[in-house]
């Protein structure tokens, strides 16, 4: 597996004691692209709907065969992300993304694992 940039926004959000970036897009932000994260390790992987689309296969049916390339955690096991994110204690938090589109000028770029690469 490889991995790809995606642009996305970040947030500080409250983990526990301490507060942890955590990154988020909303639909057709320049691709429809869905985050999730490995619950044992916190790798972030972003699924390109549109791949996903045409290569015929469904993500759903494609983590069952894949492990996470970070930890080796079956990615069955991921979650939706930022929704929920594994803290640096490494318990779980939690957070929902705003609805609105905050300026374009706060983008970053970040690196996820592609399950279709």
């Amino acid at each position: 597996m490889k991995k790809m940039a995606i642009r996305v926004w970040r947030e500080l959000v409250p983990c526990g004691s301490e507060k942890v970036l955590v990154y988020w897009v909303l639909p057709d932000t320049f691709f429809d692209v869905s985050l999730f994260t490995c619950r044992n390790c916190g790798a972030i992987f972003g699924v390109d709907r549109e791949r996903e689309h045409y290569s015929g296969r469904p993500f759903e049916e494609l983590r069952q065969s894949l492990p996470c390339p970070a930890c080796m955690t079956p990615c069955t096991e991921l979650v939706e992300y930022p929704q929920t994110f594994v803290c640096p204690d490494g318990s779980e938090g939690h957070w929902d993304p705003p609805r609105t589109y905050p300026p374009d000028a706060e983008l970053v770029t970040l690196e996820v694992w592609d399950p279709y690469g």
